[in-house]
């Protein structure tokens, strides 16, 4: 009896196993995989012609990306592996090149960026006050107030956590604080301890008249049903996913959130290492003692963390800047 049990289970195992949405996309990516092998494999039958061939664009490929604008590490990086695999190397370059979809979601969110200027320019005293203090420190300032529009903030404390478990409390009083807004946006979570005290507490504050939003990355799709954000929203949390995974092979994939952010009344800002999951916090253990750690903001620096969580949130829509104001109180 225990013999045909074990046989059953074992059946129903394998066949959810197959059925199941992970095998599914990975299945789907093997055979696109492949059948770009195959390609390959039909040229080597042309050897003299394309050797020549790839040889010629090889070269005129070279100086076309040498010519381009971009990180010198970049351009090298191509050029090195199509001088070292012509074929595949220039089909692979074509195939990222064409890829427009990450280059869309690159141009969003700059345009996502500029609207912080009206609520986060630099403040000329705090940056010449750092400038005295270290003129190194306010040299990488200036370059990433340039290149991103978050500016240099005094009037702020930082906790800082050695440890999942010895954040984890501290967050849970932080999202108990809320009295206007929760956002979290986070790479990883998964049913556990950690998740099932924060969504209780999420709920709950949704019906204490809390705005929450739930911003998590598409690969929690493999952890959690698919559909997840609906059963989120059934319950009144605002939540989007973040480039969902579709078996599809392209370079878009490769486009994920790995943000761990929370922010509560634009006030508190949490973040760091700790995704939502158990072995984060030694509540499970997966590969040994988990090391992580995390830093809990307060005061005029929480600002850039709410726009962050904003500029992802309104990835895919028309923004107007309007729509910010409620969330960065004029001081």
């Amino acid at each position: 009896m225990d013999k045909r049990n074990f046989i059953k289970n074992s059946k129903s195992g394998i066949k959810r196993i197959i059925f199941s949405r992970t095998f599914i996309v990975v299945l789907l990516l093997l055979v696109q995989a492949v059948f770009l092998f195959l390609i390959l494999g039909i040229l080597k039958d042309y050897f003299f012609y394309s050797y020549w061939g790839t040889v010629l664009i090889s070269a005129v490929t070279c100086i076309i990306i040498a010519n381009r604008r971009g990180n010198p590490s970049y351009k090298l990086s191509w050029m090195f592996l199509i001088l070292l695999l012509p074929v595949f190397g220039i089909l692979f370059y074509i195939f990222v090149e064409t890829q427009r979809v990450p280059k869309i979601i690159n141009k969003m969110l700059d345009m996502r960026r500029l609207y912080i200027t009206e609520y986060g320019s630099q403040d000329l005293e705090v940056f010449h006050s750092l400038e005295r203090s270290s003129p190194e420190t306010a040299n990488l300032s200036r370059y990433l107030y340039k290149e991103t529009h978050f500016p240099v903030y005094q009037n702020t404390q930082i906790r800082y956590f050695s440890s999942g478990e010895a954040f984890f409390p501290e967050l849970v009083k932080c999202l108990e604080s809320a009295e206007s807004f929760i956002f979290m946006e986070y790479f990883s979570f998964a049913e556990g301890k950690m998740w099932n005290t924060i969504l209780d507490i999420l709920k709950r504050k949704v019906k204490e008249g809390v705005e929450v939003r739930f911003l998590y990355d598409g690969t929690c799709s493999f952890k959690m049903p698919y559909n997840y954000s609906k059963q989120l929203e059934s319950w009144g949390i605002k939540c989007h996913v973040f480039n969902q995974i579709r078996p599809v092979l392209s370079t878009v994939q490769n486009n994920r959130d790995h943000r761990k952010i929370t922010v509560v009344d634009g006030r508190i800002a949490c973040t760091g290492g700790i995704n939502l999951e158990d072995a984060y916090i030694n509540a499970e253990v997966r590969y040994g003692y988990w090391k992580d750690t995390a830093v809990i903001l307060r005061g005029d620096a929480v600002k850039s963390f709410t726009f962050m969580f904003l500029q992802s949130w309104n990835l895919y829509k028309k923004v107007h800047v309007k729509s910010y104001e409620k969330y960065f109180p004029r001081s």
